[in-house]
């Protein structure tokens, strides 16, 4: 039986959980791709997606800085491609195109604005400050937030316990029975929590996980929660 009534601060992943990422991405993408004159095709999108989840995955295991991901995955992906391209523009545009968004998870404004009538929000998200602050905003769901921490402002990127002791201390180092983060990674979030020792909520369709709660959309938050 879930019931989130007695967490009274938490903590939310940006992309997938509250912001949809995947809308956002898609529409970055086809435009650099078509500024850089590349085809944007299902091959070339695949290969993108696979060349970024290999680094954000080095990224959550501590290989990397988030930094490094910014240039590098155009690098790869122009090198396999065997593309005359520079790394550097398209990194720039790709961001600059990616930060121009606010597209939103269904049901993330009514349950943000329900929750934020007695409890504290914060954001947790691995990723670039500057771009997740615009997207952020530009969706209109940053008035539901106390603090945002984004990896690269905080120095250290989800899982890693490190990144929610700054981001305890930010809160004010509240009880963490009191704390939950929410979100859609196993290995970010849910591992995350894990290694700070605070409750946490997936949002997942997988039923086998680590989380103490799982939800298949965050609107169960509400419907389920007790809230």
């Amino acid at each position: 039986m879930m019931n989130f009534k007695d967490y009274n601060y938490i903590l939310f992943d940006a992309d997938n959980t509250i912001l949809d990422f995947n809308k956002s991405q898609r529409f970055a993408l086809e435009k650099t791709f078509k500024d850089f004159d590349i085809n944007f095709d299902d091959e070339t999108i695949g290969l993108y997606h696979e060349i970024s989840r290999d680094l954000w995955g080095s990224l959550e295991k501590g290989y990397i800085k988030v930094d490094d991901i910014k240039v590098e995955r155009f690098k790869r992906l122009i090198d396999i491609l065997e593309l005359n391209r520079d790394e550097y523009s398209m990194s720039e545009s790709f961001l600059n195109n990616l930060a121009s968004r606010g597209d939103i998870v269904e049901g993330a404004d009514f349950v943000l604005s329900r929750l934020s009538q007695d409890k504290r929000l914060f954001i947790a998200s691995n990723g670039y400050y500057d771009v997740q602050m615009n997207r952020i905003k530009n969706s209109g769901l940053d008035v539901y937030f106390t603090d945002f921490f984004i990896s690269e402002e905080i120095g250290f990127s989800k899982p890693d316990k490190r990144f929610f002791e700054i981001a305890g201390k930010r809160m004010g180092k509240p009880d963490r029975k009191e704390m939950l983060m929410v979100g859609d990674s196993e290995t970010s979030d849910i591992d995350g929590a894990i290694n700070y020792g605070i409750d946490s909520c997936i949002i997942s369709n997988e039923k086998i996980t680590r989380a103490v709660y799982r939800i298949e959309n965050i609107l169960q938050m509400i419907e389920c929660g007790g809230i």
